[in-house]
């Protein structure tokens, strides 16, 4: 469990890192604007481009960042615990707490993949804007 947990923390360092680096970028696109709108329209094109995909960007990086719920192995309700652990026979015990846990990593793990499916698509759209701003830069 507790590396689930640490995939979760490590993955929302990469989504603020991403998010930290494109910031940077843009606000340096941003800077050179006036410089950069100077010329025709496809540089212009390709500047409202680079905005979109950064946008886009912020969308995925604060779905990544949404505090995800993690489930427990067993549920905090003493009636629970009572009926699968306390009331069973110690073998019967065991193989229910293993179960919760088993299912509750699956579980988790899901969790784990669809932030992970946003960091990616994060990465990606960070890298399609820096060529953009590149080509822009040299138009």
């Amino acid at each position: 469990m507790g590396r689930v947990f640490q995939a979760s923390d490590s993955l929302d360092q990469k989504a603020n890192f991403l998010l930290g680096a494109a910031g940077l970028v843009i606000a340096l696109a941003a800077a050179l604007m006036p410089r950069l709108m100077i010329g025709s329209w496809p540089k212009t094109a390709l500047l409202v481009i680079a905005a979109i995909l950064y946008a886009l960007m912020i969308y995925f990086v604060l779905r990544a960042l949404v505090p995800a719920k993690f489930m427990g192995p067993i549920q905090a309700d003493y009636k629970v615990l009572e009926q699968y652990v306390l009331c069973e026979p110690p073998d019967n015990a065991l193989a229910n707490i293993l179960a919760g846990y088993t299912k509750r990593i699956d579980e988790n793990k899901a969790v784990n993949a669809a932030k992970a499916d946003s960091v990616k698509k994060c990465m990606w759209l960070f890298a399609a804007i820096l060529p953009i701003l590149l080509i822009a830069a040299a138009i």
